[in-house]
């Protein structure tokens, strides 16, 4: 053991009779491949006997990079007491599988009432514990989101913020996806539509709600909208409850998303409502619920989104881009099964 205590960079330089700076460029994934294959085998060998590991806080500071980068997400997508959000579990997918690659591992970050109130935030960034952020679901009404733009690090956001000068953005067009949804609804044939709203404090809710708004008051349609908003399956099902007792006509659901439209579903089922045969639905996000009739709605390119924004990180991180640039994927139809003519038109009940 006393050997092991000792051992350092130029110990094994030393051992290989090589200079200490070959040495610390083939332990540097960054510059291993200006040393020859043979020559790191050779080191690797002998770090390996000795159990050898350069201190990462040196690394780092001769670097000046961490390769530490963090990802921010609002509390409640890690509270554990709403539905697995699977858009979010698709953008890390894409954002691990591409800074990986390079070496950079991604933090997953809680922005709680503490982490705002104790600034941590500003404290990441001064202290360049990260390289980059990356921003999920935030909007232009989070302080802290301009706040730590003017620090001027590289910052990228994910269906979030489109409005901040100092950001670049990735997210996916769901004004377009909803707009294309509502259109089919009403090419069914559909004319007493109820609407289950998203959240207006997301920026992909808001989106989704404009949409809606914009094709059925284009087409001059009635609809009802409930007064519950969001995106679970609660949400789904008071919105249900409310909207067949103010009208028990409606024969097309427009949900928020997937979570939404399956607690339509289960709600509509309990109570004697076959679906879409009865009452049509729609929804978004492409979840996946085994057993069920799959759901007519919209897939949000997620694991993209993630691949994309870090892409635009690294760019950022390595100098190729300076400049903040906007980026929107087009989302997807789904047919499913869940909607269809209505009633009335078929002739069915």
């Amino acid at each position: 053991m006393e050997h092991e205590e000792r051992i350092n960079i130029r110990r094994i330089a030393g051992m290989l009779r090589i200079s200490t700076a070959t040495v610390s460029r083939a332990l540097s994934p960054e510059l291993a491949h200006t040393v020859s294959e043979k020559q790191r085998a050779r080191i690797r060998e002998v770090c390996d006997r000795f159990q050898y590991m350069p201190n990462i806080n040196t690394v780092r500071m001769f670097r000046n990079r961490s390769n530490l980068t963090a990802l921010l997400v609002p509390e409640h997508c890690l509270s554990g007491h709403d539905s697995i959000d699977y858009n979010l579990a698709g953008v890390i997918g894409g954002i691990e599988r591409t800074l990986s690659e390079r070496g950079i591992y991604c933090s997953l970050i809680a922005v709680t009432p503490r982490f705002l109130a104790e600034k941590e935030y500003l404290r990441f960034c001064r202290s360049k514990m990260f390289d980059g952020f990356l921003l999920w679901g935030m909007t232009e009404r989070e302080t802290f989101v301009h706040e730590l733009a003017e620090e001027n690090p590289p910052v990228v956001s994910i269906q979030g913020v489109k409005n901040n000068p100092k950001l670049s953005g990735v997210n996916a067009d769901d004004y377009r996806g909803m707009c294309d949804l509502v259109r089919r609804v009403l090419d069914c044939g559909h004319r007493r539509i109820g609407v289950i709203p998203a959240l207006e404090s997301s920026q992909a809710g808001r989106e989704r709600n404009r949409a809606v708004r914009d094709v059925l008051e284009k087409a001059e349609c009635r609809y009802l909208c409930s007064a519950v908003g969001g995106f679970d399956r609660q949400t789904g099902t008071e919105g249900f409850r409310e909207l067949m007792r103010r009208d028990a006509s409606i024969s097309c659901i427009v949900c928020a998303n997937d979570y939404v439209a399956a607690g339509v579903w289960l709600e509509a089922c309990e109570r004697g409502y076959e679906i879409p045969r009865r009452l049509s639905v729609t929804g978004a996000d492409s979840l996946d619920f085994p057993g069920r009739i799959p759901l007519t709605g919209y897939l949000s390119p997620s694991f993209e989104l993630g691949r994309l924004a870090a892409e635009m990180l690294l760019e950022h991180l390595d100098g190729r881009s300076a400049e903040p640039r906007q980026r929107v994927l087009e989302t997807t139809f789904l047919p499913g099964a869940t909607l269809r003519k209505p009633f009335n038109i078929t002739g069915a009940i």
